[in-house]
């Protein structure tokens, strides 16, 4: 199982308003951070100005695919996904996550934006 501590740089987004802003407006996503969208099969990086890692989770935490380094103007999909973690280009092969492996993290409780 993968550190949770290590994803807690992670940040939970699970409303409409945060989930349409995501990523975008940013200029750069520091290293090891990201967020991690729910209930989630689908992204795309465009409008974007940064590549990405994409983590496709399983509902029980389970990491199905890894898409390394996606450019802006993609779209990334994945039925059987429950969430997404987007994160700095290149954290996910750093923190050795691997397609098959569980993840320390929940899925956050649904609610609204704060």
């Amino acid at each position: 199982m993968i550190d949770p501590v290590r994803l807690q740089a992670f940040k939970p987004v699970n409303c409409l308003r945060e989930r349409l802003v995501g990523l975008l407006g940013r200029s750069t996503l520091p290293v090891g951070q990201g967020i991690w969208l729910t209930p989630c099969k689908a992204v795309h990086t465009i409008g974007m100005r940064f590549p990405i890692d994409i983590v496709f989770v399983a509902r029980n935490g389970t990491v199905l695919r890894i898409d390394q380094s996606v450019p802006p103007g993609r779209i990334r999909i994945c039925w059987r996904a429950g969430s997404i973690i987007e994160m700095s280009a290149g954290w996910a092969r750093e923190m050795g996550l691997r397609c098959g492996v569980r993840i320390g993290l929940r899925a956050p409780i649904q609610g609204g934006c704060k």
